[in-house]
This record gives C-alpha cells, structure tokens and sequence, in this order.
C-alpha cells in the first residue's frame, strides 16, 4: 500500500518532493523555479502539466 502512495505522488505531485520528477524534468531541459519565498523549487505550473502528461503517457 505504501509504494502506492509513493508512486501517485510521483504522478501529482510535483519536483519539490519527488526525485523522479526532478531527474525527468532537468533530462528534459525544463527550468526549476522557486515558489513564493521558499527554498521549493518546481518546474511552475505549465512545466509540472507536461512533465505529468508526458509521465501518463509513457511511464
């Protein structure tokens, strides 16, 4: 049930909290941006949309 919950959070989430999404992201030449006044960084809204269609489609 754990791996479950981990791999959905591959899938939703976002590059701040998943490993896999990061890794795919920068191979994929998306830019990370930090969020608010934060150490977080994500792809922003459009690259984290295409990074998860691209993951639907081929993972």
């Amino acid at each position: 049930m754990a791996h479950a919950r981990r791999g959905r959070y591959h899938y939703r989430g976002n590059a701040a909290g998943s490993t896999l999404r990061l890794t795919l992201g920068c191979l994929f030449g998306l830019e990370l941006r930090r969020v608010g006044s934060g150490t977080r960084l994500t792809f922003g809204r459009v690259g984290e949309a295409r990074l998860s269609q691209w993951m639907a489609a081929n993972a």
